[in-house]
């Protein structure tokens, strides 16, 4: 696309273009025509003496014969003096006419070159074709979006549009672009978190030995996060190499950032988008307009965003950064940008999977899978086993409550009021284990079947108080469920 939009702007000046190279081609040839012409050397011959002065009318008689030999002489003398005297003159005034018409002629050119502006034409030109980026052109992107719409070229990358090799010292906000890459599309110029687009997950769980349900889970984020100068790796905590869309939008335009990372920058709630870019399958252009009118829509060929992200932000002006998923490969860029933006800005620098954010994140994931397994259960009726379901939900790393829930009094308590708003209520000697976790044994009142199912100690006083308030919180979850169950199935056998 780049090279499209390039080849469009030379075309455009294409007349002109060729009009300042054929004058500036005409004044070289000129000028060295100029420059090869040679004025006459000096005239310094002297004109020969006339003899008859030397001699008077008896001495031409007397010396007739010496005096004509030397009238003579001199007449040829006088001949050839005067032949290349009147030479002499010629060739003055043929050099003297022809650098005054060269003179002229190169004063005429320049006159219709300056009249033109075909200086600019040529800068122009230059600039152009030496440009790397979009920046370079001097236009807005509405201006190339126009070029391209009136020549009938998409707005779309392929393969061969590749990363531009931009320089960049990362002197200020100015000098940083984020990416966002997602399965969904924007729409109203915002990016959702996954709180407030209500998202959920469907799982398939295995809750006892004879009980399987298909449940959609809640999911809980309150942030988007965002990579900087390049794409987000995949990792082991996600695969971003098969998304459909790309978000880029200049960091100083987003105006709630909540921690900074090169490679993790997010973000507390939406964000407005207004004036960014996204970049989308080639088919869903129209569908990514009409939902996002204040975006820049780029199109892209194949089946996934991948690379054109990294493309688009170097045809942008912008220094592309390889990353994993830690830092910036490039080590001194990296620095430059902490040692000399972020010490002028009021962006924090933790880590987000160390944040009171990523914590909250894990509580919910649990809490609302919890509560997501309760209410498919209740609403189809199926009765198991409680202590079983109580341990493979503890076992299972996909399924499970977070350990903040335990180690937080505000995380088991909102849990506990979350499973209230259910008609689950979590019984006293549960409430008394997690209270008493600093003072933890094995001498609570526990009656037979709950005995049977207890924690094998250990060493770690904390482990045991922990998986013991984890599992007997589980088999009350679910022995309620059976009784909610049994009761409604009483009542209508009742009825």
């Amino acid at each position: 696309m780049f090279d499209k939009l390039k080849e469009i702007l030379i075309n455009e000046i294409y007349e002109k273009l060729e009009c300042a190279r054929s004058i500036n081609k005409e004044i070289e040839q000129l000028e060295k025509q100029q420059d090869n012409l040679k004025p006459p050397e000096i005239f310094t011959d002297f004109a020969p003496k006339n003899p008859s002065r030397n001699y008077n009318f008896l001495t031409k008689i007397i010396r007739r014969s010496k005096y004509k030999k030397e009238m003579e002489k001199y007449n040829l003398e006088k001949k050839e003096y005067d032949e290349k005297s009147n030479q002499h003159e010629i060739d003055y005034n043929n050099y003297y006419s022809n650098n005054e018409m060269i003179k002229n002629k190169i004063g005429e050119l320049k006159k219709i070159y300056e009249e033109q502006k075909l200086s600019e034409v040529i800068d122009r030109y230059e600039k152009i074709k030496n440009a790397k980026n979009i920046k370079e052109l001097d236009y807005t992107f509405d201006e190339l979006i126009k070029l391209l719409n009136e020549n009938n070229i998409p707005l779309v990358l392929s393969a061969k549009d590749e990363i531009l090799e931009n320089e960049c010292e990362f002197k200020n906000l100015d000098d940083l672009v984020l990416v966002h890459k997602t399965k969904y599309m924007p729409s109203n110029n915002e990016i959702k978190t996954t709180s407030n687009s209500n998202a959920s997950a469907n799982r398939i769980i295995q809750i006892d030995d004879n009980t399987t349900i298909d449940v959609d889970i809640k999911l809980f984020r309150e942030t988007i996060h965002f990579a900087v100068n390049g794409e987000v790796t995949s990792h082991e905590k996600g695969d971003f190499n098969n998304r459909k869309y790309a978000i880029i939008i200049p960091l100083k335009n987003v105006k709630n950032i909540k921690t900074f990372s090169p490679v993790d920058t997010y973000t507390l709630g939406n964000v407005d988008i207004s004036g960014g870019y996204i970049l989308c399958p080639k088919e869903e252009m129209e569908e990514a307009k009409t939902k996002n009118p204040k975006l820049n829509v780029i199109g892209y060929e194949g089946q996934d965003v991948m690379g054109y992200a990294n493309v688009l932000i170097t045809m942008l002006g912008y220094k592309y950064e390889d990353m994993d998923k830690h830092a910036w490969f490039n080590e001194s860029d990296c620095k430059n940008v902490y040692d000399t933006i972020l010490l002028n800005t009021n962006y924090k620098t933790e880590t987000h999977a160390y944040s009171d954010n990523r914590k909250d994140e894990y509580f919910y994931d649990g809490a609302y899978q919890l509560i997501g397994i309760v209410d498919k259960l209740i609403s189809e009726k199926k009765v198991v086993d409680a202590m079983d379901a109580s341990k493979r939900l503890l076992k299972n790393p996909k399924l499970y409550l977070s350990d903040y829930t335990f180690t937080d009094d505000n995380y088991f308590n909102k849990l506990i009021e979350m499973l209230k708003e259910h008609n689950i209520f979590i019984p006293d000697y549960v409430i008394n284990i997690y209270k008493n976790k600093d003072n933890f044994n094995y001498g609570f009142e526990l009656n037979d079947e709950l005995k049977n199912y207890s924690i094998e100690a250990t060493e770690d006083d904390f482990y045991n108080w922990y998986y013991t308030t984890k599992i007997f919180l589980l088999y009350e979850v679910f022995n309620q469920v059976n009784g909610i169950i049994n009761k409604e199935n009483e009542m209508k056998h009742t009825i």
